[in-house]
């Protein structure tokens, strides 16, 4: 998200919410709206947990820090007029 939001290369849309479409598993939506009201897009998103082989583990742990460094692990605000899990 921050990256699509950006102020330098993103988009002009501003983060405005997020919950899963089905609580406790892996569908998402992510709201984004543009300052003034004029355009709204929807990210939809399927999580899947891939079962980490052994031989991958590393891989996967330096992908994960990378990941939590640039995000810090953030979460994204509620979706307005819905409870939130995420």
């Amino acid at each position: 998200m921050q990256a699509l939001t950006g102020p330098e290369h993103g988009l002009p849309l501003e983060l405005r919410g997020h919950r899963d479409l089905t609580p406790g598993e892996s569908l998402g939506l992510v709201l984004l709206k543009s300052p003034d009201h004029t355009a709204t897009l929807q990210l939809r998103y399927d999580r899947f947990d891939y079962p980490i082989r052994e031989d991958r583990a590393a891989m996967f742990a330096a992908i994960r820090r990378r990941i939590s460094a640039v995000s810090g692990e953030a979460s994204l605000p509620a979706m307005p007029g819905c409870s939130a899990t995420g």
